[in-house]
């Protein structure tokens, strides 16, 4: 989990060795890195393992890690270490900076003089691999000779179940898509692009998505009223489910908020023969016209999810983020979802409390659970929500930062490996966040220069480097990168954790306070976290 940048040095205590554990039907990662005084060109591909004499055998797959410009650092986060603290600085480099973070295509990569190229390591390790002691050799080409390099991965008796029992989301952006590799939007390419994003984020266990309601629900009117194709809607969860992402479905809220008025979107009617006949505008929720379009869609939407079997799964959004003085029109909008589709549940990512019986599944920021003065009513209030049944997950943006664990781009990985085991350890079954491709619409482009670097684009002061995103553009599929990589371990580390709480709860409980005693109040030193993660794995081997 320790980043290599371009100008770092071996460590004095480093070896010629690559050594990586890791469970059943679970990821493996390992990393090394190649530093050249005189400049050279590098060459990898997949190689072996094999345990003992024996045919057993596990692929490991390098990739170059690429490196991403950032312009600003995180907010409100230190850069330096406190005098006397040596554990108080919260990011990885100051900026402007590179970074890495993005996991290459590229099979071979050239590197300056005194530069540092880290490669990564990663083997996908089935369920009924057999445990034990895998080794090999890294062979890889430096300009025209052969360097090689011992492998070993220990693979732990402990199993990863297949089935997901944390729904994560990261929120695709599926129509910027098209427009980013030039395809028409929901053409048969746009859906071969969808199934490659879709079989990633099954890949990274991501067990819930997000289908923009509209477009893919065709609204049609004519002399009989409002009805609702919901063909595209189905192919797209279809798509998805047999990908082996769709645990839950994630309803596109129906309302925006200005901070003013909340208004349902503005929707493309069609005609009786499929033609667009007008755009309906934005409709205040309070007025006729948004209660009568509600009345017929909500019933139609309860009606086709029983039909289609997706009712027990599927959790109807109210509007982003309600605050205080949204919460009055907050509970308004989601008591119409509540008369008009009684079946459905109601879920949000919120910023107040103050929204009574409004929702089936409350999504507060991570800093609710924890925070300084004026945060208790919050941790009081979920802490009884959860006393009463409620469930209660919980979500990252833009915020928290400081000592947070958050997946930003220049904070230490150990801090991201950290987010799942609090939602062991708080009881919350759930996680939520805005940025699965937001990059692709909300920072502009990724750019992709010569040498192999991402620069992020637009970069705004009140946000963190990549809170946007979490993959990158590849060809026609996205491209992972060392947080998304530590993202999947935890909710790894979440399913492990589970396995142990159901044989051994005190132990479990034991093993999770030992690194993560509070929520900012967590172990840094990666060499203490590994050695807790392996008591983890051997109570379960």
């Amino acid at each position: 989990m320790r980043k290599v940048f371009k100008d770092d040095f071996p460590p004095q205590k480093s070896t010629r060795q690559v050594t990586m554990e890791t469970v059943r039907g679970a990821l493996a990662i390992g990393q090394i890195a190649v530093k050249s005084s005189h400049g050279a060109t590098l060459e990898i591909k997949p190689f072996k393992l094999r345990e003992g004499m024996g045919d057993e055998q596990i692929t490991i797959i390098p990739r170059f890690i690429g490196f991403i410009l950032i312009n600003v650092n995180t907010p409100d986060t230190p850069v330096r270490p406190i005098a006397g603290c040596p554990l108080s600085g919260e990011i990885d480099r100051e900026a402007p900076c590179k970074i890495p973070d993005p996991l290459l295509e590229d099979d071979c990569l050239r590197i300056e003089p005194g530069e540092s190229q880290p490669i990564w390591f990663t083997a996908e390790v089935p369920c009924e691999q057999k445990p034990g002691i895998y080794r090999g050799e890294f062979k890889f080409k430096v300009d025209n000779h052969i360097e090689s390099v011992p492998v070993e991965l220990k693979i732990y008796g402990a199993t990863v179940p297949k089935e997901r029992h944390l729904w994560v989301v990261n929120h695709l952006r599926a129509e910027p898509l098209a427009e980013f590799y030039g395809v028409e939007p929901w053409s048969p390419e746009h859906w071969e692009i969808l199934k490659n994003f879709a079989e990633d984020m099954a890949l990274h266990r991501q067990s819930m998505i997000n289908p923009p309601m509209f477009p893919l629900v065709k609204v049609i009117k004519d002399k009989k009223g409002f009805s609702f194709d919901f063909t595209m809607y189905d192919h797209f969860v279809e798509l998805f489910k047999k990908a082996g992402v769709v645990g839950k479905i994630e309803g596109t809220p129906l309302g925006g908020s200005d901070r003013k008025t909340v208004s349902l979107p503005e929707i493309q009617i069609l005609n009786s023969e499929g033609k667009v006949a007008y755009r309906q505008p934005r409709l205040n929720i309070r007025s006729p016209e948004a209660r009568d379009f509600l009345s017929k869609f909500l019933p139609a939407l309860e009606k086709h999810l029983g039909e289609k079997g997706w009712l027990d799964i599927y959790l109807q959004r109210i509007f982003d983020e309600p605050r205080d003085e949204d919460a009055k029109e907050f509970r308004f909008l989601s008591s119409m979802v509540k008369e008009f589709s009684p079946k459905i549940k109601r879920m949000e990512p919120i910023l107040s409390v103050d929204l009574e019986d409004a929702l089936d599944v409350w999504i507060p920021p991570l800093e609710h659970f924890e925070g300084g003065i004026g945060f208790d009513r919050y941790q009081n209030f979920f802490r009884e929500l959860q006393k009463q049944g409620k469930e209660v997950w919980f979500y990252t943006c833009f915020s928290p930062r400081g000592s947070y664990p958050n997946r930003f781009i220049d904070f230490p990985l150990i801090k991201q490996r950290y987010l799942h085991w609090i939602n062991f350890k708080y009881d919350l079954p759930g996680f939520l966040h805005w940025g699965y491709n937001g990059a692709y619409k909300i920072w502009g482009r990724l750019y992709w220069n010569y040498r192999n670097e991402f620069c992020c684009g637009i970069q705004r002061e009140c946000y963190a480097p990549g809170d946007a995103f979490i993959v990158y553009p590849g060809e026609k599929r996205p491209l992972s990168c060392l947080r998304y990589e530590i993202h999947r371990k935890s909710i790894e580390d979440y399913e492990l954790l589970r396995s142990l709480s159901n044989r051994n709860p005190k132990l479990a409980e034991e093993i999770v306070d030992s690194v993560l005693p509070s929520i900012t109040g967590y172990e840094r030193r990666i060499e203490r976290f590994n050695s807790v993660w392996r008591r983890l794995v051997e109570a379960l081997s």
